[in-house]
Formats: structure tokens, C-alpha cells, sequence
């Protein structure tokens, strides 16, 4: 999987993972613009789609995760999202 990740990485020009993560976990919170969700009242595609990357990075383990909790507003949309998708599951 290591050499999986280095060629994604060499890929798309990513030289750290973690300052990537953190920038892309900010561009969602831009994207949420203080909203329950980034369709609005409602969940959508966008919506499950990120929440879907999150929850592998949840499932991995390790640091990654904790840079989800640390956006505030984007820890509070991934338990809504949470609470949703266990609804429906």
C-alpha cells in the first residue's frame, strides 16, 4: 500500500501528505460555508462523498483523523453526516 501511496503522490505533485489533508480539510469547511451540509438543509453527493473519504481515514487510524476533529465545524458536519448515514444503513 506504501508504494501505492507514493505514486498517487508523485502522481498529482503531493510532496506532504499531512499539509495536504489539513488544506483539503479546510477547503471543505470553506465549502460547508456554516452550513448543516454543503447541499444546504439536506445532504448531498458532495456531502457523501467526503463524509465516505473521512470515514476510511477513520477506519486507518492515526494522526490523520485528528485533523478532522481539529475544524470544528467540519467535526460537527462528519457527526451529523454519521448520524444520517447510521439512520439509513
Amino acid at each position: 500500500m506504501k508504494f501505492a501511496g507514493g505514486k498517487i503522490q508523485k502522481k498529482y505533485g503531493i510532496e506532504d501528505v499531512d499539509v495536504e489533508l489539513r488544506d483539503s480539510i479546510r477547503t471543505w469547511s470553506e465549502a460547508l460555508g456554516g452550513g448543516h451540509f454543503q447541499g444546504g438543509g439536506e445532504p448531498n453527493l458532495a456531502d457523501v462523498s467526503v463524509y465516505g473519504i473521512l470515514k476510511g481515514l477513520e477506519e486507518v487510524g492515526g494522526d490523520w483523523f485528528e485533523v478532522v476533529k481539529g475544524e470544528e465545524d467540519v467535526w460537527a458536519w462528519y457527526k451529523r453526516m454519521e448520524g444520517i448515514i447510521g439512520e439509513i444503513s
